[in-house]
């Protein structure tokens, strides 16, 4: 799934998370693969 960014951003944003893995340089994240995100209440 090609997603930009900010895209990405905006998604995480709706669940109340933060992306706290570097971003896919090719803007490729597998449909079965695993995120690694950040609360952005808590920080946990």
């Amino acid at each position: 799934m090609k997603l930009t960014d900010n895209e990405l951003d905006d998604i995480l944003a709706k669940g109340g998370l933060s992306l706290a893995q570097p971003y896919s340089p090719r803007g490729s994240y597998r449909k079965d693969g695993y995120l690694l995100t950040r609360c952005n209440r808590c920080g946990i």
